[in-house]
């Protein structure tokens, strides 16, 4: 019914130039929600990040460079990546 797929949720900082970096390392489709987050009693704006891909080392080696590079143009502490399986639906609309 449905094909095993990987989710991966990079949770940063938000950054005017945040898209541009995600369109710039070759994803194909994300999607990021803006939010106000928390970090050591300071309220600061904040992103997630959100890629759905197939399941591989590749992919993964891809994402951690991706997050590597936010933490580092950003001037952050900590990225955190959240990995988990997930099972994908894809339903077609009109042609």
């Amino acid at each position: 019914l449905g094909m095993t797929y990987t989710r991966y949720r990079i949770h940063t900082q938000n950054h005017p130039s945040l898209a541009r970096m995600v369109v710039r390392a070759g994803f194909e489709g994300f999607s990021i929600a803006y939010k106000t987050g928390y970090w050591q009693g300071t309220e600061e704006a904040s992103a997630v990040i959100e890629i759905i891909s197939e399941t591989s080392d590749t992919v993964d080696a891809h994402i951690r460079g991706l997050a590597e590079d936010i933490a580092y143009c950003f001037n952050q502490e900590e990225v955190w990546v959240e990995v988990e399986p997930t099972t994908l639906w894809k339903v077609k609309g009109a042609q």
